[in-house]
């Protein structure tokens, strides 16, 4: 009988935790962080900022492509003229500059990678306090973040637009 009582308990135990939590007294929100950052106006000033500080490196190095292009033309049509040691000299200094450039533009697309990493951050950084104030300012009781969050009625709940909102008025100040 003590058995019976036991299971007895533990299957109520079970039913009172499974119930669904009623989410009527709490103001609950879903936020695309991802979309926020990248549609606001800080996003756009950001992707200036880094073209501006990568445009110079970038400008090189479409000019040095151009130039190895004009030179393995060049070599192609002269070819035929040439000595084996010229060609081979030739050769060797087109390889030299192909790998030479591909360091370079290796090197810059990590630089331009990190760079935008950093510029991300920081933007993430200001899009969470902009929801944090909004969640504050209209009494939100939670606000999850899209991804997280296996299920949401997304037309009751996502505040995104509303942070995009806030981020633009921000920009303008």
């Amino acid at each position: 009988m003590s058995l019976r009582l036991l299971l007895g308990g533990v299957a109520l135990i079970f039913a009172i935790a499974l119930q669904p939590v009623s989410a009527q007294n709490y103001k609950i929100a879903v936020v695309d962080l991802q979309k926020a950052a990248s549609t606001s106006p800080q996003a756009e000033a950001a992707r200036k900022k880094i073209d501006r500080e990568f445009g110079k490196r970038d400008r090189g190095l479409l000019a040095k492509q151009k130039a190895i292009r004009t030179r393995e033309e060049k070599l192609v049509k002269r070819s035929a003229t040439m000595s084996e040691d010229q060609l081979g000299r030739a050769n060797r200094d087109l390889r030299k500059l192909r790998r030479d450039f591909q360091r370079e533009l290796d090197e810059f697309n990590e630089d331009r990678r990190l760079r935008n990493a950093e510029e991300l951050r920081k933007l993430q950084g200001v899009v969470i306090k902009v929801t944090e104030r909004l969640a504050k300012d209209e009494k939100y009781d939670l606000v999850l973040m899209r991804g997280v969050v296996v299920f949401a009625n997304e037309r009751k709940m996502d505040v995104t637009a509303k942070v995009v909102e806030r981020l633009k008025r921000l920009a303008k100040k």
